[in-house]
């Protein structure tokens, strides 16, 4: 008997076959998605950790604190510089400057928040856990400053940051 066309049984078996290259596609077309996902993720999570800790450097770099105390709040420390050493153009001299109103920055963890100069800091995709903190520590008249941001995701993932600073207290020099 001459057949023309295929049997039952070879459709079938072409559709499990198919079905088969037809879910493995998937799996790992969803499988490229979802890292794809967790690659952006992090890169917007560094991106945004990195760019807050680079500017806390850069306000306290630019402060340059002599010294710190509390403020009002739960995790909130106030960095003043009461003074400063400038170059008088006229004489080429270095002068003792004394601020009669201390130079300062605000800085407080608290309650989800970070803020910077009585600011909220907006970590745009990300939210500040509560797990966040900020301390002071001191030894022998050095001070170090460390504070721990830690970014949450709509999704729970959690990434965290450390910026550190480290000055000396120092009082105002006798003119």
């Amino acid at each position: 008997m001459n057949k023309k066309g295929i049997s039952l049984f070879e459709l079938i078996g072409a559709l499990v076959i198919f079905s088969i290259v037809v879910t493995l596609t998937a799996m790992i077309i969803n499988f490229y998605v979802q890292a794809n996902n967790r690659i952006t993720l992090n890169s917007q999570a560094n991106y945004e950790g990195n760019l807050v800790v680079r500017r806390l450097d850069d306000y306290f770099r630019d402060l340059s604190p002599t010294t710190f105390g509390t403020c009002p709040g739960v995790g909130c420390y106030t960095f003043s510089q009461e003074f400063t050493y400038e170059l008088n153009p006229a004489t080429q001299e270095v002068e003792l400057v004394v601020h009669s109103i201390p130079v300062s920055l605000n800085v407080q963890v608290n309650a989800g928040n970070l803020y910077i100069g009585g600011i909220a800091y907006d970590f745009n995709l990300f939210s500040l856990n509560t797990g966040s903190s900020i301390s002071v520590t001191q030894s022998a008249g050095v001070n170090s400053v460390d504070i721990n941001l830690i970014l949450e995701a709509d999704d729970g993932t959690l990434f965290e940051f450390l910026f550190s600073y480290t000055f000396e207290e120092l009082v105002i020099p006798d003119a």
